[in-house]
């Protein structure tokens, strides 16, 4: 079972890490109305945003809460991806060892929390 846990946490990992493509920035007047209105429907209070288009997909960062969060967004208004940063003792476990295994030496400088197509992805950024 460590075993089946430790390689699907592996596969998430990697999952994850192939999904995200170059991002051009762009300005909030170019945000196609239907991103604009999910946005605004879940993240309304938010007061600085800076906008992003990935493929056919837009990505908006910001801070809430005082805590940096990304949600990437359909071009017909679909959540597809939200990620927000987490501290090191809100990895799980079986990430934390999974890392520490596999990059021994290596000074991780942020861990983020993904969720994308109902799952949930842990990313490191060493």
């Amino acid at each position: 079972m460590k075993k089946l846990t430790s390689f699907l946490i592996a596969a998430l990992f990697v999952s994850c890490l192939f999904s995200q493509e170059k991002e051009t920035k762009i300005d909030a007047k170019a945000v196609p109305e239907p991103v604009m209105k999910k946005f605004m429907a879940f993240y309304g209070d938010v007061k600085k945003v800076k906008w992003g288009k990935d493929g056919n997909n837009y990505e908006a960062t910001f801070k809430q809460n005082k805590i940096k969060t990304s949600v990437m967004i359909s071009a017909d208004g679909n959540i597809i991806e939200k990620e927000w940063s987490i501290k090191k003792t809100d990895v799980p476990k079986a990430v934390s060892d999974s890392l520490a295994k596999k990059y021994a030496g290596f000074k991780v400088e942020e861990y983020s929390k993904i969720e994308k197509s109902g799952l949930t992805c842990f990313e490191a950024e060493v």
